[in-house]
């Protein structure tokens, strides 16, 4: 049985699971700035949803990784790419290095693409995995691997795009 929703009702259901996410969520801009932001992102970066708006997500980026997420976000906003996910560092607000995993999806009406919205999970890593990592991301002829990470990621992604595919599926409904 398919439940139909009132377009209020879909708009407190997003708002409740915006506020309630155990990920880090946000609303970018196709120039790179944050319209909104949830609790959890702003935990994770040390800054208020105020601090952040208006501010370039390339601004709270560690400068090594913010061409290759410049990059992937144009492709999602010309449409060449439907999403990505990557493993980047952000500075927090006290200058300390936080690694997430980062999945952007564009958010469109029809073709014309909106903004973007991303889903932030904290990557709690020891020196020698951080080690790993940095060696992985400066060679391009390898890729990021994520075993034994997968139940985390999977424990947290796949409940936010899950989520979010029933939003899509009850407006459409």
């Amino acid at each position: 049985m398919r439940v139909k929703f009132e377009p209020s009702d879909r708009e407190a259901l997003w708002n409740i699971l915006w506020d309630n996410s155990i990920s880090g969520l946000a609303m970018v801009a196709a120039d790179g700035k944050f319209i909104r932001a949830n609790q959890q992102f702003c935990t994770i970066v040390e800054y208020t949803e105020v601090e952040l708006i208006g501010k370039g997500f390339a601004e709270i980026t560690v400068p090594g990784d913010q061409s290759a997420d410049s990059q992937l976000s144009m492709e999602v906003a010309t449409g060449e790419r439907e999403s990505y996910d990557m493993v980047k560092r952000y500075l927090t607000k006290r200058n300390k290095v936080v690694w997430v995993h980062l999945r952007v999806i564009p958010y469109k009406l029809g073709d014309e693409f909106i903004y973007f919205l991303s889903q932030i999970s904290e990557i709690k890593a020891t020196q020698s995995t951080e080690s790993d990592l940095l060696a992985q991301m400066q060679n391009p002829k390898t890729s990021i691997s994520f075993e034994g990470w997968m139940p985390m990621v999977a424990t947290i992604v796949v409940p936010v795009v899950l989520i979010l595919g029933a939003i899509v599926a009850m407006g459409s409904g």
